[in-house]
């Protein structure tokens, strides 16, 4: 995937609560809330979502897309964030 370094992610206390399924739709504000764990991971691709007022409306695809990223590298960002999260 496009300048991913594998960085050790630590699982924030709130993650291990209900579930909530991350997939190319969720919009990229409602991931970071629940998870901010993934803001890191989201920095790490070059993508500073955390900060970035589109976030509340946009898509983690829309923004991969808007960062350069293709559909394989979003299916691979998909189950990486899957992965981190399990």
């Amino acid at each position: 995937m496009k300048n991913a370094q594998k960085t050790s992610v630590k699982k924030s206390e709130n993650s291990n609560s209900k579930k909530f399924k991350i997939t190319r739709q969720t919009l990229i504000f409602d991931a970071i809330e629940k998870y901010p764990e993934l803001i890191n991971f989201f920095f790490d691709l070059g993508m500073g979502c955390a900060g970035c007022p589109a976030a509340r409306h946009e898509t983690i695809e829309n923004g991969a897309r808007k960062h350069g990223f293709d559909e394989n590298e979003i299916d691979e960002m998909i189950e990486e964030i899957c992965e981190i999260l399990k």
